[in-house]
């Protein structure tokens, strides 16, 4: 992907911008978040995803499949993020607040429980 521009976004609830491709140029700005921020949460996560399908609900593991790609990297340059901010602030969020990224690590309980996992991994070059 190439040159994205997100601006002007209201978040009245917790959600994420997932961002699971190679890209250059993405722009985030004027980010309203109208809820409680818990340590955990982040506006933008990069890097690969894992999430196993169970095909026809089978329990047989032969027939489940990834529907994302969790074994490749997602290298992610040229971002530019600014006016994240919590209701009334006039402040900025931290940026390591604004941004998560991914690492993926093998499940050791698959296929006891899901999702697969994988090897992959978020690559922001600042």
């Amino acid at each position: 992907m190439k040159n994205l521009r997100l601006e002007d976004l209201t978040f009245n609830r917790p959600g994420q911008i997932e961002l699971h491709a190679n890209t250059d140029g993405l722009s985030i700005h004027n980010v309203s978040v109208n809820h409680p921020i818990t340590p955990d949460w982040h506006l933008l996560a990069i890097g690969p995803l894992s999430q196993t399908y169970k095909r026809g609900k089978s329990e047989d593991p032969a027939k489940w499949f990834e529907i994302f790609s969790p074994d490749l990297d997602c290298t992610v340059r040229n971002v530019s993020i600014s006016g994240v901010r919590t209701r009334d602030s006039q402040t900025d969020l931290p940026i390591e607040q604004v941004v998560k990224v991914i690492e993926q690590t093998i499940n050791p309980n698959y296929p006891k429980t899901t999702p697969k996992g994988g090897t992959g991994k978020g690559i922001w070059i600042r």
